[in-house]
């Protein structure tokens, strides 16, 4: 199966895309995953399903054919199956990480109750800091929680309440642990559905570094938080990416001071609205404290989006077309998060409706 950014590169464009993929697509499963693929891509979903349905009919046993058919399945509101399927995708290493080198056996849903369970964290930052909110769960149960996550989001989830101690992954196996879970198992092991995600804030900013940032940010204007781009080693970065020059000459509005939150990646000469912060974010403490310090937090599909949402912060989300699964529900609003609103892209690879959007809505505060 090809990327989308491969295949627009050989195509041009979506269309051509499309057409080539329904020319080759005839009972191959590879060309049925690429037309599935070209279809959601344009917001065709319901063609999509069409696809996926010819496709798991001729190929019940094809682990891609299963993991894309989740997205679609919980998109139509079945969030369990929808896991169930996606969860197949460790089979062709394109969902999670892999198993934990340790003897103990890997949680099921049995009961626990006093044992100490290792969730090991997977794929990207922001994913680790999602099923972060799934200890709440966990310690109703009465398990004991070590968390195993990267070392930058250590001393972030030592702050949420119930966790046992919190360990960097990379040294996961030396910590005493009676069962182990991978983290983006937790859902379909604990029988999670879209009316049952837990989705208070269960993060927090340490009072320290809180004070520390009031003495920074000191304006009296409407405070925002701006992220354009995640990180550029995530395969569909390039859809999710928001044009900044656009974006930051919308929200130009009186009364509104704007703060740069991306680091690293995707940085631009900064206009004078905005506050630069690049150099200054040098910890995921610091960059939990600012957003603790801003009013609104406007990001694309990053993991600034998750931490602003888990700290409880207002969080508007711009998201592409064919959205992270996170947010594959439609609507403006996602049951993974109270304070999120999201701003959802209406043709492939155009942003000005949804920063026009965020404009208007902006100017009403």
């Amino acid at each position: 199966m090809a990327s989308l950014s491969e295949m627009l590169q050989k195509a041009g464009t979506l269309e051509k895309a499309e057409e080539i993929a329904r020319f080759l697509s005839n009972d191959d499963p590879k060309y049925l995953l690429d037309l599935q693929l070209v279809l959601s891509a344009q917001g065709k979903f319901e063609e999509s399903m069409k696809i996926s349905d010819k496709a798991t009919e001729l190929f019940p046993n094809d682990h891609r054919i299963a993991f894309n058919r989740g997205w679609l399945i919980m998109q139509s509101g079945d969030l369990q199956e929808g896991f169930k399927l996606m969860e197949r995708g460790r089979f062709v290493q394109i969902w999670g990480n892999n198993p934990l080198s340790t003897d103990k056996p890997q949680w099921n849903g049995e009961d626990v109750r006093g044992k100490t369970l290792l969730l090991y964290c997977e794929a990207g930052l922001g994913d680790e800091i999602v099923y972060s909110k799934f200890v709440s769960l966990l310690v109703e149960k009465g398990i004991k929680v070590i968390i195993a996550c990267d070392s930058g989001l250590m001393s972030l989830f030592s702050r949420i309440e119930g966790v046992t101690s919190v360990v960097d992954k990379r040294a996961a196996t030396a910590v005493y642990h009676d069962y182990w879970i991978p983290s983006m198992s937790l859902p379909k092991v604990l029988d999670t559905t879209f009316e049952t995600l837990p989705n208070c804030s269960h993060l927090e900013a340490s009072p320290e570094y809180i004070t520390k940032w009031k003495n920074i940010i000191k304006d009296k204007e409407f405070k925002v938080g701006i992220r354009w781009a995640g990180n550029p080693q995530f395969e569909y970065d390039q859809n999710r990416t928001v044009p900044a020059p656009e974006l930051i000459s919308a929200l130009n509005i009186e009364n509104v001071k704007l703060y740069s939150l991306q680091r690293d990646n995707n940085l631009i000469y900064l206009p004078e609205n905005v506050v630069d912060l690049s150099k200054q974010l040098e910890t995921w403490e610091d960059t939990a404290a600012v957003i603790e310090c801003l009013d609104l937090v406007i990001t694309s599909c990053t993991a600034i989006a998750h931490l602003s949402a888990s700290l409880g912060k207002p969080t508007w989300v711009m998201v592409p077309i064919m959205p992270y699964y996170v947010w594959v529900l439609p609507g403006e609003t996602t049951p993974w998060y109270k304070s999120v609103k999201l701003f959802r892209q209406t043709t492939f690879g155009k942003w000005v409706d949804v920063i026009e959007n965020v404009q208007k809505l902006i100017k009403e505060k």
